[in-house]
């Protein structure tokens, strides 16, 4: 039996504090759930103080993220892609926008079969949705 009272979930992850041991780890196409997509997640990681990782295949662009995350501690997701000058690109815009880390994702060489998404129909995002991360007027 110990006292509880004085418990506290803060910590400190590469040098930067958070006020628990959680993040929101990378995952693509936020705006399908919430039409604020990852803008939304980003604001809810900096009302908790906690981090939020973008993924490549994000519904905002990397700039339209930072520019609401307030205070939040963001990482970026990055795919090493064919083209390694934009794969560069993409994670210097990361970095101009104020990102603190990179993920570095190196096991998606090819995009996999999803027998759910074939079996749906599911095969492009429904208008107005785009990756807007990959498109070349933020580049």
């Amino acid at each position: 039996m110990r006292p509880v009272g004085l418990i506290s979930t803060k910590t400190t992850l590469f040098g930067q504090h958070m006020s628990m041991p959680v993040f929101v780890s990378p995952a693509g196409v936020h705006s399908l759930c919430n039409d604020e997509g990852e803008c939304a997640s980003t604001r809810a990681c900096s009302r908790v103080g906690t981090m939020f990782a973008l993924s490549q295949h994000s519904t905002k662009s990397i700039e339209q993220v930072s520019s609401v995350g307030g205070n939040t501690n963001l990482w970026y997701q990055s795919y090493i892609l064919k083209d390694r000058q934009m794969t560069l690109n993409l994670i210097k815009r990361a970095v101009n926008a104020g990102y603190k880390g990179i993920f570095l994702t190196v096991d998606s060489v090819r995009f996999g079969y999803r027998e759910a998404d074939a079996r749906n129909g599911f095969n492009a995002l429904p208008a107005p949705h785009r990756l807007l991360t990959m498109m070349e007027n933020w580049v």
